[in-house]
């Protein structure tokens, strides 16, 4: 699994269309014009694996100096199961971030309701910063108001590794020895 982030900006009405079928379309963007004026301000990349359509969508925002704003728009089910593949991007992700854009704090709010997302970014290394039930009716999708999670990612923030199987150890195809218990945390670099 790889992250690729595009040259180009994306542009409002491709926007407002991933947003509105994926049902994560906020209020403040149901007017086009919105749209268009936010997706100035965006930066897209894709989650791939080796094939050819995208894992997922990751949009970049900055709401305020030093702050990252980010979302996951998961393409294909399941992803959230990738936690070693997940992991692994998280160094790259976090380079950049960090490193190359200069970020103190990334963050992400979610739908209470859209599990999987919640996962993939805990496996990324997010942490948690509201109830698991989120901000009661913080926001409005698709003409719903909806709880809301807040995650971040700080610097100093440990990344989850893999502890290593014990030898010997057999398993049938498509059978997984990495269960939530098997992660130890880690400093990172």
């Amino acid at each position: 699994m790889r992250v690729e982030f595009a040259e180009d900006k994306l542009d409002g009405g491709s926007l407002y269309a991933l947003l509105h079928r994926h049902n994560l379309l906020p209020k403040s963007l149901e007017d086009p014009m919105a749209c268009i004026a936010f997706a100035d301000h965006c930066s897209i990349g894709f989650i791939h694996d080796e094939g050819r359509n995208p894992l997922a969508i990751l949009l970049e925002t900055h709401p305020e100096p030093g702050v990252v704003g980010v979302m996951l728009i998961t393409e294909r089910a399941r992803l959230n199961q990738r936690r070693d593949e997940l992991i692994g991007i998280s160094w790259d992700l976090r380079d950049r971030w960090f490193n190359q854009m200069g970020a103190f704090r990334v963050e992400t709010r979610i739908p209470s309701e859209r599990t999987q997302t919640l996962r993939c970014f805990r496996h990324l290394g997010f942490k948690m910063e509201t109830l698991p039930n989120g901000l009661r009716n913080a926001s409005v999708l698709s003409g719903k108001p909806v709880n809301l999670c807040i995650l971040s990612l700080l610097p100093a923030d440990p990344i989850k590794q893999l502890s290593k199987p014990s030898k010997g150890l057999t398993l049938a195809e498509g059978e997984s020895y990495a269960q939530e218990s098997d992660y130890t945390q880690c400093e990172s670099e």
